[in-house]
């Protein structure tokens, strides 16, 4: 909806606009945003490393230092809701619906509420 609020159905060259707007958002936020997510998380976990080495705190295994970055990482909202979408488009996506545009969309509660949300955007 944002991209058709500010581009349109334009025709000709500037119409094409509207691919290379969706490409570059779905490279962002599927590929680089989880990639910076999960280097921050090694970098937290070295850096708590780092303070627990100068303190006399009993110091965690490995592996279970390894376990807790995993399950850090995991439990970051950005990297679940990459794969709620992942997982959504791979086990229920067909229940996608195609417009007759050639655009795919939710089925209909969720399309509701998207719209609802997206709507100020628009």
């Amino acid at each position: 909806p944002g991209v058709d609020a500010l581009y349109g159905n334009k025709e000709g060259p500037s119409g094409q606009m509207e691919v290379y707007i969706a490409g570059n958002s779905l490279i962002s936020s599927m590929l680089f945003t989880p990639i910076i997510m999960v280097l921050f998380q090694v970098g937290d976990s070295l850096k708590k490393q780092e303070q627990e080495q100068g303190s006399e705190m009993q110091q965690e295994s490995t592996v279970s230092k390894g376990i807790h970055m995993v399950n850090d990482i995991l439990l970051n909202p950005v990297i679940l809701m990459t794969l709620a979408g992942l997982a959504f488009k791979g086990v229920l996506g067909f229940t996608l619906l195609l417009l007759p545009d050639g655009k795919l969309d939710f089925p209909h509660p969720l399309s509701n509420i998207i719209k609802l949300e997206c709507s100020p955007f628009a």
